[in-house]
Protein backbone atom coordinates (compact mmCIF):
# COMPACT_ATOMS: atom_id res chain seq x y z
CA UNK A 1 0.00 0.00 0.00
CA UNK A 2 1.37 3.11 -0.62
CA UNK A 3 1.73 5.87 1.69
CA UNK A 4 0.88 9.76 0.71
CA UNK A 5 2.66 12.64 1.51
CA UNK A 6 1.45 15.90 0.97
CA UNK A 7 4.52 18.11 0.39
CA UNK A 8 2.70 21.22 0.73
CA UNK A 9 2.10 20.40 4.49
CA UNK A 10 5.82 19.89 4.95
CA UNK A 11 7.70 21.98 3.23
CA UNK A 12 4.76 24.65 2.18
CA UNK A 13 3.95 25.91 -1.10
CA UNK A 14 7.61 26.82 -1.83
CA UNK A 15 10.48 23.89 -1.51
CA UNK A 16 14.12 25.90 -2.46
CA UNK A 17 16.15 24.31 -0.79
CA UNK A 18 17.84 20.90 -1.53
CA UNK A 19 18.71 20.21 1.68
CA UNK A 20 15.53 19.97 2.95
CA UNK A 21 14.60 17.53 0.78
CA UNK A 22 17.48 15.48 1.32
CA UNK A 23 17.07 15.70 4.99
CA UNK A 24 13.20 14.38 3.59
CA UNK A 25 14.40 11.47 1.78
CA UNK A 26 16.47 9.80 4.65
CA UNK A 27 13.26 9.83 6.48
CA UNK A 28 11.85 7.46 4.07
CA UNK A 29 11.90 3.54 4.48
CA UNK A 30 13.42 2.03 1.30
CA UNK A 31 11.31 -0.72 1.51
CA UNK A 32 8.00 0.93 0.95
CA UNK A 33 6.07 2.88 -1.37
CA UNK A 34 5.30 6.29 -1.18
CA UNK A 35 2.87 9.06 -3.43
CA UNK A 36 4.07 12.05 -3.55
CA UNK A 37 1.05 14.97 -3.62
CA UNK A 38 2.61 18.12 -4.79
CA UNK A 39 -1.02 19.67 -5.07
CA UNK A 40 -0.73 23.13 -3.20
CA UNK A 41 3.03 23.57 -3.95
CA UNK A 42 3.35 26.90 -6.08
CA UNK A 43 6.80 26.68 -7.00
CA UNK A 44 9.87 24.46 -6.73
CA UNK A 45 13.44 25.21 -7.79
CA UNK A 46 15.69 23.40 -10.32
CA UNK A 47 17.67 21.83 -7.42
CA UNK A 48 14.69 20.66 -5.45
CA UNK A 49 13.45 18.99 -8.46
CA UNK A 50 16.80 17.44 -9.54
CA UNK A 51 16.83 16.11 -5.97
CA UNK A 52 13.56 14.71 -6.01
CA UNK A 53 13.88 12.88 -9.59
CA UNK A 54 17.24 11.34 -7.44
Amino acid sequence: MKQIIKLSERFGARIHIRAQVASFAKTLEPDNSYLLDFSGIETVSRSVADEFYS
